[in-house]
């Protein structure tokens, strides 16, 4: 009996039997990453971020280098080793990245130009940082936690401004519904009001018809509290 168990072609893709690829195959992509004032930006601690909430191991290092014409060219080149799911989810948030700074977005295409392999070559996501300037690039993550914990503000900030704009048409909406109810209310005080005076004065006749010594009593009365 033949066996179910994936098997490798020569060119080492892992294969099912069906033909299908598989899903837990280990790509290696390597990405170039320019952009205005990309580096001490807090870029790379952004990426690691990224790479750890995606299981992506690698590495992302700065890198300078002179164009054609003498002057220097930064970059950010970034190793990430993972699922071809993974890969691309990493590729679709590093585009994302918002460091106040611009990139320039990488292609979805890049993934093209990934590599499968045998076992990852890097057990974690690691920034490489250059020894003489140890403190400096410290100051870049430094700079990207910063902008983080101010991203994080600012979110708090609109939610507040949320709550307390639903809160204050809550309280406007009961404001103007006790109005209303006030004004229901007062409605309804006159009508009995009106039911009762004219009840009191049916009585009050009444009484001055059977007893006409209480009629001048029964006037009195009225005058006193202005009936």
């Amino acid at each position: 009996m033949l066996s179910e168990k994936p098997y490798k072609t020569k060119h080492q893709k892992i294969v099912s039997p069906n033909g299908a690829r598989n899903m837990t195959a280990i790509y290696s992509l390597e990405l170039i990453i320019t952009g205005k004032k990309i580096q001490k930006s807090g870029f790379r601690s952004a990426v690691e971020d990224i790479a750890l909430d995606l299981s992506i191991t690698g590495t992302a290092e700065n890198i300078k280098k002179q164009d054609k014409t003498g002057m220097n060219v930064y970059e950010v080149k970034v190793i990430g080793e993972g699922t071809e799911v993974n890969l691309r989810e990493f590729v679709r948030r590093v585009n994302k990245i918002n460091t106040f700074h611009q990139i320039n977005k990488l292609d979805e295409n890049v993934l093209n130009s990934k590599k499968q392999i045998d076992r990852r070559f890097y057990p974690e996501f690691v920034i490489k940082r250059d020894e003489k300037n140890e403190i400096p690039e410290r100051m870049d993550e430094a700079v990207h936690y910063v902008k983080h914990l101010y991203g994080e503000m600012h979110d708090l900030k609109e939610e507040t401004n949320k709550n307390f704009n639903e809160l204050s048409g809550e309280t406007r909406t009961l404001k103007e519904e006790t109005n209303e109810n006030f004004k229901t209310m007062e409605k309804k005080y006159h009508t009995i009001s009106e039911n009762l005076t004219f009840f009191v004065d049916i009585v009050a006749e009444y009484a001055k018809m059977k007893e006409p010594g209480l009629g001048g009593k029964i006037d009195e009365i009225k005058k006193k509290y202005k009936r």
